[in-house]
């Protein structure tokens, strides 16, 4: 099977570009790195994930009370508030990932290409996350 040698040989050329291109960005990162300028005040940055958590409890809360309506547009009323709470809680994790994100270079003191890599950290989220959704779609399963 030409093909998956090829697949594989090609995977493991972009793996070895990959590394080579990241070996200038954690040296320098090992460069500027510094224990000593740990600030606990950057530490609220990364609270947010707890505020995001109560408001998905909050949703899920919400949505778990439909049961307990008795009129059938109560119910289709509920689903939509519940949806689209599902959508603003959905919505805000994207900043929420985006101000940690931030606040993680501000940290470690990234050089000016920081934005570049942050990009492609976010892209490579984005799209395992893609991914994840449609090989759990055609698996029929959650993953």
């Amino acid at each position: 099977m030409p093909k998956l040698t090829t697949f594989i040989i090609s995977m493991l050329a972009f793996i070895v570009v990959l590394a080579g291109a990241f070996t200038p960005l954690m040296a320098e990162i090992n460069a500027n790195y510094d224990v000593l300028q740990y600030n606990k005040t950057s530490l609220e940055a990364y609270n947010k994930l707890s505020d995001l958590s109560e408001d998905i409890a909050e949703t899920q809360n919400k949505a778990s009370t439909l049961e307990s309506k008795s009129g059938v547009l109560d119910v289709l009323g509920g689903f939509f508030e519940a949806g689209y709470g599902a959508i603003i809680v959905a919505a805000g994790s994207f900043q929420v990932f985006d101000d940690i994100a931030e606040q993680a270079f501000e940290d470690i003191n990234l050089p000016v290409s920081s934005d570049i890599f942050k990009g492609a950290l976010i892209a490579m989220a984005i799209i395992t996350i893609f991914f994840g959704i449609i090989i759990g779609a055609i698996l029929k399963r959650d993953i």
